[in-house]
Order: C-alpha cells, then structure tokens, then sequence
C-alpha cells in the first residue's frame, strides 16, 4: 500500500476518503469532517446529553421544572425565527478555541405572554449547522444562562449571505431583502402545512444546506411561472442521495432583474429544501418546463 499525501478521515468512525468535499464539516473554526449525519449524531451525542442535563439542573436551581412550552420548542415557524432572525447571538469560546452558540429569540403570544426560545449549537458559514439544545422558559434567571460568552453585536453582518443584486458595495438592496424575506416566510408557511409527517422532518432541513449548490448548477428539471406580484419565479428540483436515501432537493427562486456584473438577469434562492414524498414533489412541479441553469 502506498502512503497518500493527502488523504482525510471521518472524525467518528474514522472512515479513510480522499475528497474533502465528500466530508460533512459543522465547525468552522475546528476542521472536524464527518462521513455521515449518522457520525456527526454519534459524535455529538455525549455533548447533547450533557446540556439536557444542565438544563434539568438549572430548571431545578430556579424551579421552573413544570412550564409546560414544549409546544413551541416543535413548531416550526418558532423555529425559523429563532435561528433565521435571532434577537441575540453569543460566541463563547473555550482555550482550545472550539465555539459554541447561543441564540436567543423573544416571543409575546396573546395567549401565553412573554416567552423565550434559546438555543446553543454549533455554526458553520454563520448558519446554525448542529443543535445541541433548544428549550422556551419564562424564567429570566434561565434565559441568562444561555448569555454566555461574548454577545455579538452585528447580527445582520454575521448572518447575511452573499450575493444578488448590489450596488457598488455588492450587497442586496433593502427592498430585494425584504420581498426575498416575505416571499420565504409565505412558501415556507406553505411547505410547513402541507408536507407529510412522515417526510424529513424540518429541524433536520439544515443537514441538506449542502445539497442547494449542486441542485442550482445542475437540475434535473427548472419551472418558472410569474406570481401574484407579478414576480418570476423558478423552482430547481434535483434527486441526490444521502445515506443510502433518495431524495428530491428544491430551490425556490427569484429574478431580481439585470446583473451589474454579466449579462443576463439575476436570479436569486428563496427558499431551499428536501423531500422524499412524491406528492411534495408533484406539488412543485407547476409552471412552465425551462432549461439551463442559475446564473448569478
């Protein structure tokens, strides 16, 4: 056997690959790759116990064992806001240098009051890419354990994404952002209600980030129609497969109009996700057939 110049391993089962590419990484600051969502799960899973358990240690200290939120820590669209627009984000980072995250959101429900969502998880390219804990608590004296670290304060800089439409300054203009942020939260209220129970469940979307990329290059099939708002609209939809499971990819897109840089319009992703019921995936494919693929 030769000896590789370069040659990587997955960090829980130690599996032996020669593309990094084929790795799944949920750090940014530590290089740990991963061979499967299986492996980062194994891996993680000492970490997640620990939290769970001071979490029951500190609902004890400040005897709020019994509030009955858990209905909040499972919908969705908590979710989303939690992690998509958090009030705050802190970084606390141990002498090795290895990170985790708090975010916070605050919520004010007409039938249940002020409430709080916190979460510590791991970040990768500034989007939540592990979750360890999520709890909700009306207890303030709670919530402040989740401020550990450093709070950041720019969370708009450390969240966006790149690209589209731009001025000199190559960023989206506040009213693409805000009709790119309305149309998200109007399909993903839509997906949310009418997708199987028995499809991939949505606090796991994130694993399939990676996914987006391949699907806009290179789709299997592209739909475009034109919205209410008179707004074109295109659906890029590619079947991948990931541990030994087929399923279907989606990527919502907008066109913003003519690109500064190229010729051709700018189109933009809305909204992307996975799928592995077959009506989700008739239910997407409307419009009319196009081909060709993204261009940015």
């Amino acid at each position: 056997m030769k000896l590789k110049e370069n040659f990587y391993f997955c960090n829980n089962c130690k599996k032996i690959v020669d593309d990094p590419e084929s790795l799944y990484f949920v750090e940014s600051v530590i290089p740990r790759g991963f061979c499967s969502e299986i492996c980062i799960k194994e891996f993680y899973g000492p970490i997640v116990d620990y939290y769970e358990k001071c979490e029951d240690d500190l609902r004890k200290k400040y005897k709020c064992e019994t509030e009955n939120l858990s209905d909040f820590i499972s919908d969705p669209s908590f979710l989303e806001k939690l992690f998509a627009e958090p009030d705050e984000i802190w970084r606390n980072q141990n002498s090795l240098g290895e990170e985790v995250f708090s975010f916070i959101s605050k919520f004010d429900g007409e039938m249940d009051g002020t409430f709080y969502l916190a979460s510590l998880c791991l970040v990768f390219e500034n989007k939540p890419s592990f979750i360890f804990l999520v709890t909700a608590t009306k207890e303030v004296s709670l919530l402040n354990e989740f401020r550990i670290g450093k709070e950041l304060e720019n969370l708009e800089e450390f969240l966006k994404n790149d690209g589209g439409e731009s001025g000199s300054d190559g960023q989206i203009s506040s009213e693409v952002f805000e009709t790119i942020e309305s149309k998200k939260s109007a399909f993903l209220a839509s997906l949310l209600e009418q997708r199987s129970s028995k499809d991939i469940p949505y606090e796991d979307f994130y694993c399939y980030d990676i996914f987006m990329e391949d699907t806009l290059e290179g789709p299997d099939e592209v739909y475009t129609e034109r919205d209410r708002d008179g707004d074109d609209l295109f659906t890029y939809i590619k079947a991948h497969e990931k541990d030994g499971k087929s399923f279907y990819y989606f990527v919502i897109c907008m066109n913003i109009g003519p690109s500064i840089e190229e010729a051709g319009d700018t189109i933009l992703p809305i909204l992307g996700f996975p799928s592995q019921d077959g009506d989700t995936y008739n239910s997407y494919r409307k419009g009319k057939l196009i081909s060709g693929n993204l261009k940015s």
